[in-house]
């Protein structure tokens, strides 16, 4: 293989690692980009006064200009039933053409309202919202942990880890590349050159000078 034959297989190796780099990455987006998302934040606790009218939401992203159907939950046990009550309602409002969030509204919000409720839609299901109601708060109140933070934390992390990876088994693969480069364009160099065989040059000049003779 010579040096001219080495670099444009080296080329055409680097051109194909590029490609291929650039389809993974493809992918991987489009796979984010095309999910429903709910990102409702962890351990979110909403304390309300009893009677008066309060409003839980679900965030939600989309991959295309239809919205989603958001169902909402109340767990009772290890089951959970769909809501259908007449003091209560849902709305979806949309925030632009992928993402949107839907509203549990109870009108008139009851004692036995308090519990713990769940958005859902497709495959994804939000964590629990926790309503509590009590007869002397006189404010609707809401509050959460930090969890979603930490989970977000892990998440960039994992993403993270898994860029040094694929950016090393690149690097790795280029490496062996020019080292077989080099090792081919060595090997050319140092490849030994016929010397000429001095009887056969005498033999070459004898046939000359009879030929010569002969004329």
């Amino acid at each position: 293989m010579n040096a001219s034959s080495c670099r444009t297989f080296l080329h055409v190796l680097m051109l194909a690692v590029f490609v291929l780099t650039l389809d993974a990455e493809g992918e991987e987006t489009d796979g984010k980009d095309c999910s429903t998302a709910i990102k409702v934040r962890r351990n979110t606790v909403y304390n309300a006064s009893l009677g008066q009218e309060l409003r839980i939401h679900c965030p939600v992203s989309f991959c295309n200009n239809s919205p989603p159907t958001v169902s909402w939950l109340k767990q009772n046990g290890n089951s959970s039933a769909v809501i259908s009550d007449s003091h209560i309602k849902t709305q979806l409002n949309m925030i632009n053409s992928l993402e949107g969030e839907s509203f549990l509204i109870f009108q008139t919000i009851l004692r036995n309202d308090s519990g713990k409720y769940l958005c859902q839609s497709g495959n994804s299901v939000s964590h629990l919202i926790i309503v509590s109601v009590y007869g002397d708060v006189e404010l609707t109140t809401v509050t959460w942990t930090d969890s979603d933070s930490e989970s977000g934390s892990l998440t960039t992390l994992k993403s993270f880890w898994s860029f040094v990876y694929r950016a090393i088994g690149i690097m790795a693969f280029v490496i062996i590349v020019m080292v077989i480069y080099v090792a081919s364009v060595q090997m050319h160099k140092e490849k030994p050159r016929i010397a000429p065989d001095p009887n056969r040059q005498i033999s070459l000049e004898a046939n000359k000078h009879i030929y010569e003779n002969d004329e």
